[in-house]
């Protein structure tokens, strides 16, 4: 029969290492040169299909094929080939299945297999489990290796990582696969180390405090940030750290935010303290109707914070220069679209800047609030403030249409267990 005319069969999932594909590949030459049959033992088993290029699909045997192929061979004998002639799919799927139990599985193909053999036969996954004789769980524990990338599927196989492994590194959450995937294909490990690997991460999981937010920010540096940028007039990212902490646990937020009124400004501006109370009670009646305009409240607080007046100290003098933030602007709006937009949707990530983690009693000199919101603010030819954010909100607008819906909770304190005397 010529090899021309024969095609492999897509859903093989029995793997060959490279030197025993070399040692077979140098048998095969020698027989062939020897004029001896190509190999010995088992014949290579194929089936009729209807197709105008090829006559035959390949059940068992691809790298016997494939090595004929690479030494010139065009053609194997009959009395090496056993035909089975037309066969149904699911007779196939099984003469590959029961030809390669003696082989090594490639973990990703051999799920993919029973995958499409579960379609096939559509019964249930507790029968199909129970004729393949394992367990249920365990052939849901194959099945997930699917859900794998493809790009850690591939690195996967060329590794020739084996399935126990996988289904250990699968068993731990999703967000974890690929860490320890891209480790496991380095490191090449055992099952122990694998295990050794998860119980490790999950003990760093448990030990991560109380004071870190789901992005990895510390807490206490996220609110000296806040406090520090909004000295400065920084609105943008004052308004990155406030959408950090408020998803952490928002009325700490708030608590902050009148803190900064009052601490930083006090009798200069005293109404202040008013104007953020006023803000944070529509906050929270926006987030008890579940309208998404919770949103604006915050970032104007944090606007007229950071614009807020300029303080100068000359001598012993306070001279206060109001800022002159007044008449039609669509700052808040921009800058709220902006920032959400840029950490919703495409995942932007602020380092903490190194003055937010200098703490009051590290300073050899504390410099005063009025000194650090000495910043100009710009004005338009209208007399309205300057907004710098209207290109980049148009932007995210055009492209998401609209910010998720999703509504900050607080954060719920852990009970500490009373020992029972």
């Amino acid at each position: 029969m010529k090899i021309e005319k024969m095609i492999a069969n897509t859903w093989n999932f029995n793997v060959m290492s490279k030197e025993d594909y070399v040692k077979m590949k140098l048998g095969i030459k020698k027989n062939h040169e020897r004029g001896r049959p190509l190999w010995q033992g088992e014949q290579l088993i194929v089936c009729e299909i209807n197709n105008s290029i090829y006559s035959h699909r390949i059940l068992d045997g691809i790298h016997r094929v494939k090595a004929c192929k690479e030494l010139g061979i065009t053609e194997i004998p009959d009395n090496l080939i056993l035909n089975l002639g037309k066969a149904s799919s699911s007779e196939q799927r099984k003469v590959t299945e029961t030809k390669n139990i003696r082989g090594r599985r490639d973990p990703i193909k051999y799920a993919f297999f029973l995958k499409d053999q579960l379609k096939l036969e559509k019964i249930s996954q507790k029968k199909f489990a129970k004729k393949k004789n394992i367990s249920k769980s365990r052939l849901s524990r194959i099945l997930r290796r699917t859900q794998l990338d493809k790009d850690l599927q591939e690195k996967v196989a060329d590794t020739q990582l084996s399935g126990h492994i996988l289904d250990e590194i699968l068993d731990t959450p999703k967000e974890k696969w690929k860490e320890l995937t891209l480790w496991a294909t380095k490191k090449k490990p055992s099952v122990k180390e694998v295990r050794k690997k998860v119980r490790t991460m999950k003990k760093r999981e448990n030990n991560k405090t109380w004071d870190t937010t789901e992005r990895s920010y510390n807490m206490f540096d996220l609110l000296s940030a806040l406090q520090k940028d909004i000295r400065r007039g920084n609105e943008e990212q004052a308004l990155f750290w406030a959408i950090e902490l408020e998803k952490f646990d928002y009325p700490m937020l708030w608590n902050r935010l009148m803190v900064i009124a009052s601490e930083d400004f006090g009798v200069a501006n005293p109404i202040l303290p008013v104007v953020i109370k006023t803000l944070r009670e529509q906050y929270e009646d926006a987030l008890r109707r579940r309208n998404s305009s919770y949103r604006v409240f915050l970032t104007n607080a944090i606007i007229v914070l950071a614009r807020n007046s300029k303080i100068l100290v000359q001598g012993k003098q306070i001279i206060i220069d109001l800022d002159k933030t007044r008449g039609k602007s669509r700052v808040t709006d921009d800058l709220l679209w902006k920032v959400y937009g840029e950490l919703e949707f495409e995942g932007k990530k602020l380092k903490i800047p190194d003055y937010a983690k200098v703490r009051h009693k590290d300073m050899k000199k504390w410099i005063k609030v009025a000194t650090l919101l000495n910043k100009e603010v710009k004005f338009m030819e209208d007399g309205n403030p300057f907004n710098p954010y209207t290109e980049e909100a148009n932007r995210i607008r055009l492209k998401y249409r609209d910010l998720p819906e999703e509504f900050p909770k607080k954060r719920k304190k852990k009970q500490r267990s009373s020992k029972r005397s």
